[in-house]
């Protein structure tokens, strides 16, 4: 597989896979440069909980969500990459994900990977992704279960009320490890 190197220390994933017959990707070089600007933005990049590796966890709980829910993942990878990417802290920062949309409409130019549908549903998804809602559209309530389900991190079990598709309500009905385990197998997640 393709895989994004960003930075030694960061996981690898692969930068295109099939969903459906067709190839939806963010070309590797472009992803790269996202995920490192994303991290060099970023106050809490190297934090324990809201830090590039739960950004990988993200997008590997996306893609393989996506694969169920028929979310655009070209939206849940950028998802992944900048949701947390204007945390201050690892505590409480209630306004990060409206600095995260903020910030991506600063740099929509930078985006080009993405149409204005997408890249409208990125905006939003980041906005509000830590609100505790559920969402209908199926690649923001796709993002926001992708980070949800990571709550184990923080020695939380995910909520299924909390969740807005099935395939995450399914997947949290596994321990960390199981989900470790089912995913893992689906979308590769590998140290560098």
């Amino acid at each position: 597989a393709d895989y994004v190197d960003v930075v030694p220390f960061y996981l690898k994933v692969p930068a295109a896979f099939h969903l459906g017959g067709h190839e939806h990707h963010v070309p590797p070089e472009k992803a790269r440069r996202l995920w490192e600007l994303a991290a060099a933005e970023c106050q809490a990049a190297h934090g324990r909980v809201h830090g590039v590796s739960h950004w990988r966890r993200v997008e590997r709980n996306g893609l393989w969500l996506a694969q169920h829910t028929g979310a655009d993942p070209r939206v849940v990878r950028l998802f992944a990459a900048f949701h947390d990417s204007q945390r201050r802290n690892d505590d409480e920062d209630p306004l990060h994900g409206s600095r995260a949309a903020r910030y991506l409409d600063a740099m929509r130019i930078r985006l080009d990977c993405l149409d204005e549908a997408q890249f409208e549903l990125l905006i939003e998804a980041c906005a509000a992704h830590s609100d505790g809602e559920r969402h209908s559209h199926p690649t923001i309530g796709t993002c926001w279960d992708a980070d949800r389900l990571d709550l184990w991190r923080v020695g939380i079990e995910p909520d299924p009320r909390y969740l807005s598709t099935p395939a995450a309500r399914e997947l949290a009905r596994l321990d960390r490890a199981g989900l470790d385990r089912r995913l893992g197998a689906a979308v590769p997640l590998r140290a560098a």
